[in-house]
C-alpha cells in the first residue's frame, strides 16, 4: 500500500508538473510572443499556414537541420543556430504571412482582436504593417532567448539576465540536447514553421528558472485582489493624481529583502498618500537584484508599507516585473489601461532625489530600448517627484525583453 501511494504521488506531482508547465507557457506565448500566440489558437489559420508550399520548404529545412545538429554535434551554439530564423527567413515568411492573410477570412478577423489589445500599438497603422512587424518582433524575439540561454550570448544587461549554466558544461549540453529531441518528436509532425523555435524557448528559458515574467499573473489578483476590488468604489475627482508610483531598489546584497534605499522610498510615498495626493500607491519592481534573488522589490515594498507604515493593503497595487526604471513606468501605464484608471489624469513618482532627476532625462534610454517613450508631458514637481500622463504606447510588448515583455 505504501509503494502505491508513493507511485500515485509521483505520477500526481509529475502530471501537475506538465500542467503547470503548459499553463505557464501559455503566459508567456501570450505575454511575450502574442502574434504567434493568436495564429496558433485557430486550427483554421494553422492549416493555412502548414499547407502554404514556401513556409512548408522553410520548415522542413529548419527541422533538418536541428536534426542533423542533435544528431552530430554536441554543442548548444549549433542548437542555436539550428533553430534561430535568418534576416532573410524573417521576410520570406512575412510575405507569406501577409499572402495568407489576404486570401483568408477568419485571418483577417484577428487584425481587429490585435489591434484592440495595444500589443502591437507601434505598428497598427495599417494592416500590412502590424502584421508584418508583429511577426518580425516574435521572430526576433525567440532569436535572442536562443541566442542567450542556449547559446550564451551576452543580454544587454549581462548582470541580471544572463545564462544560468557554463554552455561548455557537458549536463547543460545535455539538458538542452534531450530537451530539443523532445520537443522535435512531438512537434516536428506538425509542419507549423514556429512551432519547434518557440517552444525551444519555453525550454531553454525552464531550465534557466527564467519565469520571472508570468510569476504573479493574473495582476489583478493575489496581492492585488484587493486594491482591484477599490477601483470602482473611487471618486476620482477627489484627487489630483490617478496614482502614486515608487520605482523599486534593488538590494545587490544576497538575503535582503528591502534595503534602506527602498524603504525610504516607501517612507516619501506614505507622505503623500496620507495627504490625499491619490487614491492608490503602485510600487514596482521585480525579482532583479541581485541576480535570481528570490526578492520581489514590489512585494517587499508593499509588505513594508502595510506592516510598518499602517498604509491600508487594498490602497497598494504591486507591479512585480519591471526591472529597469525606464520599466516601472510603463508597465504601472499598462495597469493603469488594464485597470481603468483615467489614464487623462497624471501619476506622480516619488523616489530619491538623484533617480528622480534621472526620471526626467531617460527619453533617448526609452526609445533605444523599448522603441518609444512611454509617458507624456513629464514634469519635474519637486526635487524628489515627477508628474507625467500615460502614453497609450506602453501596451506595446518587447519580445526582445523576454524576462519582462
Amino acid at each position: 500500500m505504501a509503494k502505491v501511494k508513493i507511485l500515485f504521488c509521483f505520477f500526481f506531482t509529475l502530471i501537475f508538473s506538465v500542467a503547470a508547465f503548459a499553463q505557464q507557457n501559455k503566459m508567456l506565448a501570450g505575454k511575450a510572443f502574442y502574434f504567434l500566440d493568436v495564429l496558433n489558437s485557430s486550427e483554421r489559420i494553422k492549416k493555412t499556414l502548414v499547407q502554404n508550399t514556401l513556409l512548408h520548404k522553410i520548415t522542413e529545412a529548419k527541422l533538418q537541420t536541428l536534426e542533423n545538429a542533435l544528431q552530430n554535434c554536441n554543442n548548444a551554439t549549433y542548437y542555436a543556430e539550428a533553430l534561430k530564423w535568418s534576416g532573410q527567413e524573417i521576410l520570406t515568411i512575412g510575405d507569406e504571412i501577409l499572402k495568407a492573410y489576404q486570401s483568408d477570412a477568419t485571418f483577417k478577423a484577428i487584425i481587429p482582436v490585435l489591434r484592440k489589445t495595444g500589443k502591437y500599438k507601434c505598428y497598427d497603422k495599417t494592416d500590412t504593417m502590424l502584421i508584418r512587424n508583429a511577426w518580425r518582433l516574435d521572430a526576433l524575439g525567440i532569436n535572442k532567448v536562443l541566442d542567450t540561454y542556449i547559446e550564451g550570448l551576452k543580454p544587454l544587461y549581462p548582470k541580471i539576465d544572463s545564462i544560468s549554466f557554463d554552455t561548455k558544461n557537458p549536463a547543460f549540453k545535455k539538458r538542452i540536447q534531450d530537451s530539443l529531441l523532445v520537443l522535435y518528436k512531438k512537434h516536428a509532425s506538425e509542419q507549423l514553421f514556429f512551432k519547434v523555435p518557440l517552444n525551444a524557448c519555453f525550454s531553454a528559458l525552464a531550465i534557466n528558472g527564467r519565469d520571472e515574467a508570468v510569476r504573479y499573473e493574473p495582476l489583478a489578483g493575489g496581492l492585488n485582489a484587493a486594491p482591484y476590488q477599490q477601483i470602482k468604489k473611487t471618486n476620482w475627482s477627489q484627487y489630483q493624481y490617478s496614482a502614486i508610483l515608487v520605482p523599486g531598489s534593488g538590494p545587490e546584497e544576497a538575503g535582503i529583502a528591502l534595503d534602506s534605499k527602498g524603504a525610504n522610498r516607501c517612507e516619501m510615498a506614505a507622505v503623500r498618500y496620507r495627504k490625499g495626493l491619490a487614491p492608490f500607491i503602485f510600487v514596482s519592481g521585480g525579482h532583479v537584484h541581485p541576480n535570481k534573488t528570490p526578492f520581489c522589490e514590489a512585494v517587499e515594498m508593499k509588505k513594508y508599507m502595510v506592516d510598518s507604515l499602517k498604509i491600508p493593503a487594498d490602497a497598494i497595487f504591486i507591479e512585480p516585473y519591471a526591472r529597469h526604471t525606464t520599466t516601472n513606468l510603463r508597465n504601472v501605464n499598462r495597469m493603469i489601461y488594464q485597470f481603468g484608471f483615467p489614464a487623462d489624469k497624471p501619476v506622480i513618482t516619488v523616489t530619491d532625489k538623484s533617480q528622480s532627476k534621472y526620471i526626467l532625462a531617460m527619453d533617448k534610454r526609452c526609445i533605444a530600448e523599448l522603441g518609444y517613450v512611454p509617458y507624456q508631458k513629464m514634469q519635474k514637481r519637486s526635487d524628489v517627484e515627477n508628474e507625467y500622463y500615460p502614453e497609450i504606447k506602453s501596451q506595446q510588448i518587447n519580445a526582445l525583453d523576454v524576462l519582462d515583455p
